[in-house]
């Protein structure tokens, strides 16, 4: 940055592509957004014959993201992305997180939204890289959670490889694993089946609840349950947790599944 910055200020006219596109990679990874933005921008406008000019695009896009501009102004910018690549891997990319802003972070998704589903389609016998397969199962085991597909999320989950990855990636996973099991456990106890939320509290909470923050509607739901099923040492037990959970931090993201 300190070399492009300084080469900027004592040269005139066009770069070489290769200095715009990595000095706004250089921007992009040190967080200086608003500089990356303008670096790429200008990488596209006259070098949008150049491979990197797709990259360049999903990065605006994700820029434009992060910085949380309008949804509409980031989706078109997505579709830029996923129209103009050349390459297959940004392509898909580009594709992954519009249907993550369109179908999972919106707060009511339409038909049309969920049929870009089909775009998390990554094709027969394509070896991926690890951050791209890794984003693949992130929104794809979302997709099920916020589809109040909970048994098939748990069954998503379970499956991949989270033992092997880094700490917080891993962490990323198994707070959505307990988000899961949340969706179990309120589904049951809204049926009444207040046994099967007990079991699947009692089956998963050292697997995933033991390493979130604290969440009151969990407790308060499997306390509740005990006192249904008048099992009053499983409430009690729950209770002194509930009490002792004030002091600890509240869990508070993800929160996929709607609390009261």
């Amino acid at each position: 940055i300190q070399a492009f910055e300084k080469f900027e200020k004592g040269h005139k006219g066009n770069f070489l592509g290769s200095i715009y596109f990595n000095a706004a990679e250089a921007y992009f990874r040190s967080s200086e957004y608003a500089k990356a933005y303008r670096i790429y921008d200008k990488f596209i406008s006259k070098y949008s014959y150049m491979t990197e000019a797709g990259h360049a695009r999903l990065r605006m896009a994700l820029i434009s993201d992060i910085q949380d501009r309008p949804k509409n102004v980031v989706l078109e910018l997505y579709k830029h992305a996923i129209n103009r690549s050349q390459n297959s891997d940004v392509s898909l990319e580009a594709r992954i997180r519009y249907v993550g802003l369109r179908t999972i972070r919106k707060i009511s998704p339409s038909e049309q939204d969920s049929e870009t589903r089909v775009f998390l389609d990554k094709g027969t016998n394509r070896k991926l890289s690890q951050n791209l397969e890794r984003l693949l199962w992130q929104v794809r085991l979302r997709s099920f959670v916020v589809d109040r597909k909970y048994e098939e999320a748990l069954s998503f989950l379970t499956a991949l490889p989270i033992s092997g990855m880094n700490l917080s990636d891993k962490k990323v996973f198994e707070a959505d694993g307990a988000e899961i099991v949340y969706g179990i456990i309120k589904s049951n106890f809204d049926q009444g089946k207040f046994a099967k939320s007990i079991r699947a509290w009692e089956i998963y909470k050292n697997t995933y609840f033991k390493k979130i923050g604290a969440d009151p509607e969990i407790q308060f739901i499997i306390a509740k349950s005990y006192i249904n099923l008048t099992l009053w040492d499983g409430f009690q037990k729950m209770y002194e947790k509930m009490i002792a959970s004030k002091k600890e931090t509240a869990h508070t993201f993800p929160l996929w599944v709607p609390r009261k």
